[in-house]
């Protein structure tokens, strides 16, 4: 369910510190072994964090192939919490899930997450 880059060595490209303090880190990933081995031999993919005041994400993926680049991305956020029990989440009000756990139906959110 999950896919090669996330465990693969990037590429530290470039560090700049703005004026207004942000850090801005741009890291970059090139076919592998192992993504060669999934049929990803002709990509190249860049992320750029900007950490500052609030925090900004940048994926770009390059196709060097001449076929069709087909690729799914998921950028997961961890945050650490005191008491998982006392955490909501809001604004999701509305939206549908797969739920991966009951056959990937899927599923309507519940008003309170």
């Amino acid at each position: 369910m999950h896919g090669f880059a996330r465990i693969e060595e990037w590429t530290v490209d470039s560090t700049h510190v703005a004026a207004d303090g942000s850090v801005q880190v741009v890291l970059s990933l090139g076919p592998t072994e192992q993504s060669r081995q999934l049929g990803f031999d002709h990509f190249h993919l860049a992320i750029q964090f900007t950490l500052g005041a609030e925090l900004h994400i940048t994926l770009e993926v390059t196709n060097h192939g001449a076929d069709p680049l087909v690729f799914e991305e998921g950028l997961h956020s961890y945050f650490a919490v005191g008491d998982a029990t006392r955490v909501t989440v809001e604004g999701l009000e509305g939206t549908r899930y797969v739920d991966k756990r009951d056959g990937f139906k899927i599923r309507p959110r519940r008003q309170s997450c």
